[in-house]
C-alpha cells in the first residue's frame, strides 16, 4: 500500500534522523500537505511519534539497522551521513557504504536522493533516472533548539522543501516554531540554577557532538 499509492519521504542516516524526519513534518504539515508522519522519538507538540495525515505524503525515517531501510522504494531518500553505528550488524565501513548505495537504488524512477556533499562524493556514480541534490546553505535563520547541529538537519530539511517546491521563506518560520523532540537535547528544568537537558547520544561521536 505504503509502496503503491503514497509520495514517501524517507529519512536516512547514522544521527540525526530523527531531528531532521521532524523538521520536514513540520514544514510539511504548515505547507497544507497533511502528511502522515512516522517519527523514532516523541515530538514535543504532538506528544506523540507520529501524525496522521489524509494525503499521499508519507514521510519516515528510514533505518540502516538490519536493512530495515531496504524496505523502502523512497519518492525522495535523504542520507544525512554515512556514519558507522551498528557494528553488530556492520562489520566494517564498507559494509555501510554497501547497504547505502542499495537504498539508493531503491528509489524511485524520477526519485530524488538528497544528501550531503560528504555521502554524495563517497557514493559516487548513481542512477540516471534520478535527480541528486547537495543540501543547501539557506543562510541565517532561526530556530529555537539548541545545538549547532541541529542547523545542519535544518538545513536538509529545506532543501526536502526546496525539492518539493514549498515556501522556503514559510518553511523558515515552520523551523523557528519547532520545539523539538524528547530525549533530543530536551530540556527538562532547572536544579538550583543548573540547566537539565536529557539526550539520546548512543554513540561516542555524537555525545561528542551534544557536548559541543
Amino acid at each position: 500500500y505504503l509502496q503503491k499509492d503514497k509520495f514517501i519521504i524517507a529519512v536516512s542516516g547514522a544521527y540525526g534522523k530523527s531531528t531532521t524526519t521532524a523538521m520536514i513534518s513540520k514544514i510539511a504539515s504548515d505547507a497544507g500537505l497533511d502528511p502522515t508522519c512516522e517519527i523514532g522519538a516523541k515530538v514535543l507538540d504532538w506528544q506523540s511519534n507520529f501524525r496522521v495525515g489524509n494525503s499521499k505524503y508519507f514521510i519516515c525515517e528510514a533505518d540502516e539497522y538490519n536493512n530495515n531501510f531496504l524496505n523502502f522504494s523512497p519518492d525522495v531518500a535523504i542520507i544525512l551521513n554515512l556514519g558507522w553505528d551498528h557494528p553488530d550488524f556492520f562489520k566494517n565501513k564498507e559494509a555501510v557504504l554497501k547497504s547505502f548505495k542499495k537504498f539508493i537504488e531503491n528509489i524511485k524512477r524520477g526519485g530524488y536522493l538528497v544528501a550531503a556533499r560528504e555521502v554524495i562524493d563517497a557514493i559516487g556514480a548513481v542512477r540516471k533516472d534520478i535527480g541528486v541534490v547537495r543540501f543547501e546553505d539557506f543562510g541565517k535563520f532561526n530556530l529555537s533548539i539548541i545545538g549547532d547541529f541541529r542547523k545542519e538537519n535544518a538545513q536538509a530539511a529545506l532543501t526536502v522543501a526546496k525539492v518539493l517546491d514549498l515556501d522556503l521563506e514559510e518553511a523558515k518560520r515552520s523551523l523557528a516554531a519547532f520545539t523539538g523532540l524528547g530525549r533530543r537535547l530536551e530540556y527538562k528544568g532547572k536544579i538550583e540554577d543548573v540547566e537539565v537537558y536529557d539526550d539520546y547520544a548512543v554513540q561516542p561521536y555524537t555525545i561528542k557532538t551534544t557536548a559541543k
